[in-house]
């Protein structure tokens, strides 16, 4: 337990210190608030990578590309409408953000909704 607890850890500052590299690095080009997402975006990445390559020892992790590459494009694609500052591309990207999760998420609703469904006896 205490290797799994010092791995955590350890990932966790590794990241913590990414995120305040790219804080002091950006505060100069950007407002605060932007340069707070950019640097949780990369912390968060720096994470997952990591993560990605500790779990790989004990499981076999498998990645569909277009799964990636629609996650990415979303992302971005977000990104850009909230820096377009358009109140109407705000909404259109909260539905597309909304419609994206429920699509990639369908297998875990419909298992949940049968699960539900078998407990509770419709009339």
């Amino acid at each position: 337990m205490a290797y799994r607890s010092s791995g955590i850890i350890f990932i966790l500052l590794v990241s913590t210190i990414a995120d305040i590299v790219v804080v002091l690095t950006l505060i100069h080009f950007a407002g605060l608030y932007d340069v707070i997402a950019i640097s949780t975006a990369v912390a968060f990445f720096v994470m997952a990578v990591y993560r990605h390559f500790d779990l790989k020892k004990y499981v076999k992790i498998k990645y569909r590309l277009p799964d990636l590459v629609m996650a990415v494009l979303g992302l971005i694609g977000i990104s850009a409408i909230y820096y377009s500052g358009n109140i109407i591309l705000y909404v259109i990207g909260a539905m597309l953000a909304a419609g994206y999760a429920i699509v990639i998420n369908l297998g875990i609703i419909k298992k949940t909704f049968v699960k539900f469904a078998n407990k509770v006896k419709f009339r």
